[in-house]
């Protein structure tokens, strides 16, 4: 029994003594050590140092690319840090830390490499040392920027150098100056002896080109191949300069431009020479492939160039039952790529009505107005459509909207934006009962009517165009049946409006047959020109009609061709040409083609082309001058039973592919 008391006493005090001793043991604290292997006097990582720690716990690790080094969760204590250094820096001595409990310390460790560069400056030929010549050093992984001078031995040296290529330059005012390339690999000693001459040599010009025949805007990248040469001048045949050694140079448009390299030598004598850099032209032939449309037609009828060279254009996609405004943002090379800053298509409208866009407007900050009609076709009635987007093209709805001029039709189809912000629409409008009239009208930013007045006679009167002057006044273009009741001959129709819409004169112009004017622009010689096209040879052909500042008629011009030919815009070159675009219908029924008309200044034609080889349907529909001095038109294609395509030419600045 008494054996029995003494072993459950002792059993019991075991457990007690236990019990305590575990609850009143603190945890044991963890620190740390970190920091990073640089190389001396710098931040520079260095990579392959391996690092190893002996105390109360051991470890070892490599440093990477940026020379960071970690060890966590040590136990307080004393520790013995250890670095094996890469071959290229010198061996250190091992660093001890103490690591306090709960703290990490921070370490860095900088090595000093041990590359050098050692030599002997020496006159050219012979074994005499150069005395007081300047050596200088640039480069490294460190980008160091040292120098140096001879003494009475000639000898110099850089000491302490990190792994890299650098560049040794030597020179004395009574010598020719010496440019080495040299690498230090594993920190190695480079023997660098410099023989310098006393007799200057020229400098030999000549360089490389990069990149070239490239497709504006891009950069084109010039290559320094001179010698005995210490300083460059470049010339970029755009009025650009640069006085860097190998530069890069952006060419914004295309064209052939004369490169000069002027190198010059430490004694002034300088040597020229030229070369040619070239940029060519963004040109291609485009059907837009549409990823909305794939079931519809669709086709374009305006277009806007955008800042960074890619375009908006607009027009309309059509199905069975309805139409709706079609809008798209394109690349600088034609392509659709639905990426929210290079590309999208949008439709715009109401299913089961007819939406259609006719004009594009540029606002500010790559916003844009499309102009048309919004309407119900079994009604027979529509309205004027205003429709507002931001570059993305996201619908403003509280500046889009339709306007109901008349009780039937109404049809916008062209808008400017003046200088006091409104914006002066024109196009055409009739009720059930009457014939269509010429209207225009100022609506102010907020959507609020500022004024609207009607043109015409007693038949069908239409604009399709209209410009402002330096006055202030608005000339509008477009086509009247009224000169005679019951008539149906058309007659190119010419208004000058006041800032209320109040005409000032009007003006009749063509012929005994049929005139439709389309488009009016202001010429270089302060004058307008129109396009449109006359049948007066009993089918349609291209007509120009050339007038002075005050509208009087200077001369007019017709261009025959063997089809049915109908004009739909035109622009003037910068060197005064007129390019007329539209398209011509053939006799036998095989199908339309585009058809561009180049004239000089005074209408005289010079060439014509069409592009198209294919047995479809071509049309030209409006045409733009681009930011690198080429074209680009916009209209449809379409071939058999398929709906038209968005279509799309852009030529260089000669109207070429």
């Amino acid at each position: 029994m008494v054996h029995k008391h003494y072993f459950r006493f002792f059993v019991l005090s075991w457990i007690c003594w236990t019990f305590i001793s575990c609850k009143n043991e603190p945890p044991q604290p963890k620190g740390g050590i970190n920091g990073k292997v640089i190389i001396i006097g710098t931040q520079v990582g260095v990579e392959g140092a391996n690092i190893s720690i002996s105390g109360p716990k051991t470890g070892s690790i490599s440093t990477g690319i940026d020379g960071n080094y970690s060890f966590l969760e040590l136990p307080t204590g004393t520790y013995s840090l250890t670095i094996k250094v890469p071959p290229s820096f010198r061996s250190e001595a091992p660093k001890t830390v103490l690591v306090n409990v709960n703290q990490v310390t921070t370490q860095d460790i900088p090595l000093i490499p041990k590359g050098e560069i050692v030599g002997t400056i020496l006159e050219a030929g012979t074994i005499n040392p150069i005395l007081g010549a300047l050596v200088e050093l640039n480069g490294g992984r460190t980008k160091v920027s040292l120098s140096t001078g001879t003494g009475n031995n000639g000898k110099y040296s850089f000491e302490e150098l990190s792994d890299g290529s650098y560049e040794l330059f030597a020179s004395h005012p009574d010598y020719a100056s010496v440019k080495r390339e040299i690498n230090i690999t594993n920190g190695e000693s480079i023997p660098a002896d410099i023989s310098m001459s006393k007799d200057l040599p020229t400098p030999i010009p000549d360089f490389s080109v990069e990149n070239n025949g490239c497709k504006a805007p891009c950069s084109i990248s010039f290559i320094n191949k001179s010698s005995n040469a210490v300083s460059s001048f470049w010339e970029f045949g755009d009025g650009n300069v640069d006085s860097m050694s190998s530069p890069t140079h952006t060419y914004d448009n295309p064209g052939d431009y004369p490169v000069t390299l002027t190198v010059e030598n430490e004694k002034g004598i300088r040597r020229s020479i030229t070369k040619s850099a070239h940029t060519n032209w963004e040109t291609f032939i485009k059907l837009v492939q549409s990823s909305i449309a794939i079931n519809s037609g669709y086709f374009g009828t305006s277009i806007s160039q955008l800042d960074n060279g890619g375009y908006i254009v607009t027009g309309s996609t059509s199905n069975s039952s309805s139409k709706n405004v079609y809008v798209a943002r394109i690349s600088k090379d034609g392509v659709l790529r639905e990426t929210p800053s290079e590309g999208w298509e949008r439709s715009y409208g109401n299913p089961f009505e007819d939406d259609e866009g006719f004009s594009l407007v540029p606002l500010s900050n790559n916003n844009f107005m499309i102009v048309g009609y919004s309407g119900n076709p079994l009604e027979s009635k529509s309205d004027l459509y205003i429709l507002h987007i931001d570059e993305f093209g996201n619908r403003n709805d509280n500046r889009t909207k339709t306007v109901d001029i008349n009780l039937g039709t109404d049809i916008g189809r062209s808008a400017l934006l003046n200088d006091a912000g409104n914006y002066v629409f024109v196009g055409f409008t009739s009720n059930s009962f009457d014939n269509f009239d010429a209207f225009a009208m100022e609506i102010d930013s907020l959507g609020g009517l500022i004024w609207s007045q009607s043109y015409g006679g007693e038949e069908d009167d239409f604009i399709h165009d209209l410009i402002s002057t330096s006055m202030g006044n608005y000339i509008l273009v477009g086509t009247t049946n009224s000169q005679e009741k019951g008539n149906t001959k058309e007659d190119v129709y010419l208004i000058e409006i006041n800032t209320n819409g109040e005409t000032v004169q009007q003006k009749i112009l063509g012929s005994e047959s049929n005139d439709v004017g389309k488009k009016i622009i202001q010429t270089q010689d302060g004058g307008y020109a129109i396009i449109g096209h006359t049948n007066r040879r009993g089918t349609n052909d291209f007509y120009l009609i050339k007038l002075g500042p005050g509208l009087s008629t200077e001369w007019e011009k017709i261009y025959p061709r063997p089809e049915n030919c109908i004009a739909e815009s035109l622009i003037q070159t910068p060197g005064g040409k007129f390019v007329l675009v539209g398209y011509k219908t053939s006799n036998n029924g095989t199908g339309d083609d585009e058809l561009i008309i180049v004239t000089d200044s005074n209408g005289e034609n010079e060439f014509y082309k069409t592009f198209s080889n294919s047995s479809g349907n071509e049309k030209i529909l409006d045409i733009i001058p681009t930011s690198d001095g080429g074209y680009i038109m916009i209209g449809s294609s379409s071939n058999g039973n398929a709906g038209s395509r968005l279509y799309l030419i852009k030529t260089d600045n000669n109207l070429s592919l």
